[in-house]
């Protein structure tokens, strides 16, 4: 009897160790069961023409990390791209995600979502863009920075004084903000009037003897506690200041532009009292992404923005060459402006 009673015993222990299970278990594995993240990023983002701007977006697992979570981004405006570092996260983190305007590209008002996607588990977020004109309100939420002359080219003679090529205004409003300057050519230095700063901000470069004739990009970039935005600005190292006159004319001129490609003519003119022999070197920079397809009556070459065209015809003393034309591509959501200054020979031109 005694085995009858132990085995009654121990069923009913099983028993009852089946029931707190059976109670316990769904408690205890609900979160396992249900996997969930959540996704955050801040309500508005300010871009600015040429400018890059970076935010940061949140990822947070529910319980356990689980699996791999990819970010991706949809209803860009036009002329708007947009990059992520990393671009997916398998643990709480954060993600780098950096917007980028054209130059010249048209603001478009509206939101841009921002998705996180695991298998079949998707949450999105909804990030307005704001585009600042001019000098912007500082007293809100956003404060983004803006250049005077933005897109515009800065001239610097070699061996002159430090000449102001950017006007920086409406600053973070979240602490000091710092400055540097990279991609300057050999022989040229940048100076701040104040840096760090919690105002407005003036860009000075300056360009010795040794300073390579030409067209360069620099990037200014703006790191605040929040944000790190860069900007593109175009500077021409030259012989002679502006002061002396320009001792050439180019006449740019846009014959047609369609989805995607454009032409247009050239105008050489001599102002000066010597003749320009053949073989003369005309360089520029495009602002907007073009690009030179196909070129007549000269040859040239592009590496990146920067354009050199070298010409097959003599341009005697008040004379011109009008000969010059091109077929070019240009971004279809970008503008497609004039370029500000043209070098013929090394030396700076009237433009229009």
């Amino acid at each position: 009897m005694y085995w009858h009673d132990a085995l009654r015993n121990e069923r009913s222990v099983l028993s009852f160790a089946l029931w707190i299970f059976v109670l316990i278990a769904p408690g205890a594995f609900a979160r396992d069961s249900v996997p969930d993240f959540s996704l955050s990023a801040p309500g508005a983002v300010a871009l600015i023409a040429g400018a890059e701007t970076s935010v940061a977006v949140s990822v947070k697992f529910v319980g356990e990390p689980f699996g791999n979570v990819s970010i991706g981004v949809a209803n860009l405006p036009p002329g708007v791209s947009a990059t992520f570092a990393p671009d997916s996260l398998s643990s709480d983190g954060t993600v780098n995600m950096a917007f980028s305007m054209l130059p010249g590209a048209v603001p478009a008002t509206g939101n841009v979502t921002i998705f996180a996607v695991d298998g079949s588990i998707e949450h999105a977020v909804s990030v307005a863009f704001v585009f600042p004109v001019g000098v912007c309100g500082c007293g809100g939420p956003i404060c983004a920075a803006s250049i005077t002359g933005q897109g515009l080219t800065g001239i610097l003679p070699r061996g002159g004084s430090p000449a102001e090529v950017a006007d920086l205004s409406c600053l973070q409003t979240d602490g000091p903000v710092g400055f540097s300057v990279s991609g300057l050519p050999t022989g040229v230095t940048a100076s701040f009037e104040t840096n760090p700063t919690t105002g407005d901000e003036e860009l000075f470069l300056s360009a010795t003897e040794a300073a390579p004739l030409g067209t360069f990009t620099v990037s200014v970039v703006e790191n605040s506690l929040t944000v790190s935005r860069s900007f593109q600005i175009i500077i021409v190292i030259v012989d002679e200041g502006p002061v002396e006159g320009p001792k050439c004319h180019i006449g740019y001129d846009i014959v047609s532009q369609w989805d995607g490609m454009f032409e247009a003519v050239l105008s050489i003119d001599n102002t000066g009292t010597m003749p320009i022999a053949a073989g003369w070197t005309l360089t520029w920079l495009f602002a907007n992404g073009q690009t030179v397809f196909q070129l007549w009556n000269g040859t040239v070459s592009q590496a990146e923005a920067n354009v050199t065209v070298q010409g097959e015809a003599n341009i005697p003393a008040g004379g011109s060459d009008k000969g010059v034309g091109f077929l070019g591509t240009r971004l279809p959501n970008a503008l497609n402006l004039v370029p500000t200054a043209f070098l013929l020979n090394g030396s700076l031109c009237a433009v229009n």
